[in-house]
């Protein structure tokens, strides 16, 4: 596709969870949610994430990452570093954050971060909150991102 004389490619969108059949209930929702197709890419360990950031030829649109990656007992990052390693690299990468924790803990940790996603999802989340999130934020409209959603 063609646009404004550039070309327009399918959106890359990296997911980073450390629950198999999560990761795999976003990927299957983002590649029919977003039009055109998105190309979406799922990640079981941040340490995997971020080493395909960082050698990948084209910067990913989009990371969703989970705060608590705790299924890879082998690994002591959160989401939250995930995100601040990864934007050090490649500081126009789109972020979210995903939690399950209560939103006063996850406002607590944000508070003292140096690091902010572009927006946070809270989970569980249904596919029209998972949508308000991911597609202002491909879209270039982060301001309507980003809400917590209930």
């Amino acid at each position: 596709i063609v646009q404004g004389g550039r070309t327009e490619s399918k959106p890359t969108i990296f997911i980073v969870s450390g629950d198999e059949g999560l990761a795999g209930l976003y990927h299957e929702a983002l590649e029919h949610m977003i039009k055109p197709q998105s190309e979406v890419h799922c990640f079981l360990r941040a340490e995997v994430a971020l080493r395909a950031i960082e050698s990948a030829n084209r910067q990913p649109d989009l990371l969703i990452s989970h705060y608590l990656l705790h299924s890879n007992k082998d690994s002591s990052m959160t989401g939250l570093e995930l995100i601040r390693r990864c934007k050090k690299g490649a500081p126009n990468l789109k972020t979210v954050l995903a939690s399950g924790l209560a939103l006063k803990e996850i406002r607590q940790i944000l508070q003292v971060s140096d690091t902010q996603p572009d927006a946070l999802l809270q989970v569980p989340f249904d596919v029209e909150e998972l949508a308000s999130v991911v597609e202002p934020l491909l879209h270039g409209d982060a301001r309507s991102a980003g809400k917590i959603t209930q």
